[in-house]
């Protein structure tokens, strides 16, 4: 992901930067419909949820907006205009805090993600004993770094994505209707039948959600990880039940290797959301131009996206290269 936190910290701050950059039309839509741009920041990892993780088909969806394969991840999102201005009876200006919260969330993950698969190693291995401890232990340092943004950086009340969701009924479903009908083009061109997943995905990503922050579930979890490691380790991961141990690990600075290219990078969390922000802002230009206007020249010259895991343009999991997963041993194992 990272996790929802550090996705809607990055919204939250962005918006001081949004009014400096005098994208009045940006700001006016955060301002009316804030709680659909939350939603927005954590929809690329919604079909991750569907059935609980157990539908791959669906989970390609979240794939190929993360890039997974070396396709242009701001391509599909910068379509959804063009879908916005062809149905112009169930648009909505919902639909843009939506697209805005999306936009952050690949700003982030594109920032951060590269230092999560460093520590971490590699979620898609052609391993498959390596390629489930590796997201395992990629999910519970993203937990980990959740529980560092809520004790040290998070200044708003954290919401539910279940009372989100409840909020924001009416235009939710609306936006996963567009989702839907997308989703098959990004798929495959010639869609046989459109698939209605996205409500499903969402709300099961609510009800995942719910059961991370529980406190008596995460403490069930602990018990029964010591009993069935390989069975319930990776449910484990999830909660946020006793996240503490590893915030002396994101202090001062962080040094790592790319992943894919090896460069060397010293940087810091503070570091990656101020680059976090300046990413998204980027993103945010031609949106300010589009809310007002029907002109779709500004998204033609945009340019390709990168992969929100390695955040190089191209980048695969095949490329994967390398990985130190020393500096959080014994937290997240």
């Amino acid at each position: 992901m990272p996790r929802e936190l550090v996705h809607w910290h990055i919204l939250d701050k962005s918006r001081e930067e949004a009014v400096r950059l005098e994208y009045d039309s940006v700001c006016k839509v955060l301002r009316s419909h804030w709680k659909q741009a939350l939603l927005g920041a954590v929809m690329h990892d919604a079909p991750y949820y569907y059935a609980y993780g157990r539908r791959p088909e669906v989970s390609a969806i979240s794939d190929y907006l993360h890039g997974r394969h070396g396709n242009d991840t701001l391509l599909p999102l910068f379509q959804l205009p063009r879908s916005f201005m062809q149905s112009p009876h169930s648009f909505t200006s919902e639909f843009w805090a939506y697209l805005i919260g999306m936009l952050s969330h690949a700003a982030t993950d594109i920032t951060f993600h590269p230092m999560v698969y460093y520590f971490t190693g590699n979620y898609f291995d052609e391993d498959p004993r390596k390629a489930a401890i590796a997201a395992t232990r990629h999910r519970a340092f993203e937990v980990h770094l959740d529980s560092y943004f809520r004790e040290k950086l998070i200044s708003f009340e954290e919401p539910r994505i279940r009372d989100l969701v409840s909020a924001c009924t009416e235009s939710l479903t609306e936006w996963c209707k567009t989702l839907d009908s997308s989703s098959q083009v990004w798929l495959d061109p010639n869609p046989q039948h459109s698939r209605i997943i996205w409500q499903q995905a969402v709300n099961d990503m609510a009800k995942i959600q719910s059961l991370a922050l529980s406190l008596p579930v995460g403490a069930a979890l602990k018990l029964l990880k010591l009993c069935w490691a390989e069975r319930f380790a990776p449910m484990q991961a999830l909660s946020s039940c006793g996240r503490k141990a590893a915030q002396a690990a994101f202090e001062g600075q962080l040094d790592y290797l790319h992943p894919v290219s090896g460069e060397k990078i010293a940087t810091s969390i503070s570091d990656l959301i101020l680059q976090a922000r300046e990413r998204f802002m980027a993103f945010l230009r031609p949106i300010e131009h589009l809310i007002s206007s029907t002109d779709l020249t500004p998204l033609e010259a945009f340019p390709i996206g990168g992969s929100l895991s390695f955040g190089q343009v191209g980048a695969t999991h095949s490329q994967f290269r390398f990985c130190d997963t020393a500096r959080f041993k014994g937290v997240l194992d």
